[in-house]
């Protein structure tokens, strides 16, 4: 006989927040100190226009839209269209991706999971280093995923993005120097609630295989917390 509490139960399903939080603590940990701050996220998204609207009631107004961004891949030669729009989250810079027709790493990821932030990117102050740290990993099996370039309206946005989705439930991306800052610098964090961004989740089922991923490449381990989400 199943009682109220065991009904309650399967009403609930645990999900497990996975709280990416390096911060000071990476510096204990042999791996550049620019793992410690997200510079940016890679969003995709099917209605930019709504999207916009959405965060522009929660105060955040400040956007730069490019209509003809176009999307070229190193790792297929592939072109392909895109609206594109750049906003400041609180301190979080984001790139809202819309695609139109063709076949990218975005196109993949979006129809696999949907809407959502595909990849958290970090810079590096130089290209050199940028590179010593794709070798890095390269030789713990972990490939470039695809070099591409974004063009926003003549701004050319430049990232390298890393396999680490199947394992690690995100793509990490980098980029280097001041590439993309001229646009990201016009854009203020202050919105009309006075939000800022202090951490990115992502909810699992299975955190410990993640969390392992990520300390084999030389990161901290994950914060775990455990929170329960009624469906």
């Amino acid at each position: 006989m199943i009682n109220g509490n065991e009904i309650r139960m399967k009403k609930l399903e645990i999900f497990i927040s996975i709280c990416v939080l390096f911060f000071c603590s990476v510096r204990s940990y042999a791996i550049p100190d620019c793992y410690a701050h997200v510079d940016q996220v890679l969003w995709v998204v099917s209605d930019l226009d709504r999207t916009i609207s959405d965060y522009g009631r929660l105060g955040f107004t400040e956007v730069l839209l490019t209509e003809n961004a176009v999307i070229w891949s190193n790792a297929t030669g592939n072109r392909v269209e895109a609206r594109l729009a750049r906003a400041n989250l609180g301190g979080a810079l984001v790139n809202w991706i819309q695609l139109q027709e063709g076949n990218s790493v975005f196109h993949e990821f979006h129809s696999r999971y949907g809407d959502g932030a595909m990849a958290l990117v970090h810079r590096f102050p130089d290209g050199e280093s940028m590179h010593a740290e794709i070798n890095r990993l390269k030789e713990l099996g972990i490939g470039l995923l695809d070099e591409v370039h974004l063009d926003a309206g003549g701004e050319d946005l430049h990232f390298f993005l890393m396999e680490t989705a199947a394992k690690g439930k995100y793509t990490l991306g980098f980029t280097y120097g001041r590439n993309g800052l001229e646009g990201a610098e016009k854009l203020d964090p202050v919105n009309r609630h006075s939000m800022r961004l202090n951490q990115y989740a992502f909810a699992i089922r299975d955190p410990e295989p993640v969390s392992d991923f990520w300390e084999r490449i030389g990161l901290p381990p994950l914060e775990i917390n455990l929170s329960l989400i009624h469906i």
